[in-house]
């Protein structure tokens, strides 16, 4: 019973969750990459990423006491992996379904 959905969405959580942990302690390019494995498994992983993001902001701002620390910098190294995977997963599920690209006449 489940069989292969269980499979990814239990998958998909776990590696969601241990995102969210590597990013409340600072580790953006880690969180970046399990969200974008966790991406490959469920696309709708995707939406956690500005919670991400969020707990990324917060543990620097708390680690450099106030100090302004410019959007792209924290931005960069947790959006690219998953940006990738985002793109890699809308390329394979387009070509497993079999759609093809109209053509405007």
């Amino acid at each position: 019973m489940g069989g292969i959905w269980l499979h990814t969405q239990i998958t998909a959580t776990t590696l969601q969750a241990f995102a969210l942990l590597a990013a409340a302690r600072g580790r953006a390019w880690t969180s970046g990459v399990l969200l974008s494995l966790g991406v490959l498994t469920r696309p709708t992983v995707t939406l956690a990423a500005p919670f991400a993001w969020w707990l990324l902001g917060e543990r620097t701002r708390r680690a450099r006491k106030g100090a302004q620390i410019p959007l792209g910098a924290r931005l960069w190294p947790l959006l690219t992996p998953i940006l990738a995977a985002t793109m890699l997963a809308g390329t394979t599920t387009r070509r497993a379904s079999g759609a093809r690209p109209t053509r405007a006449t």
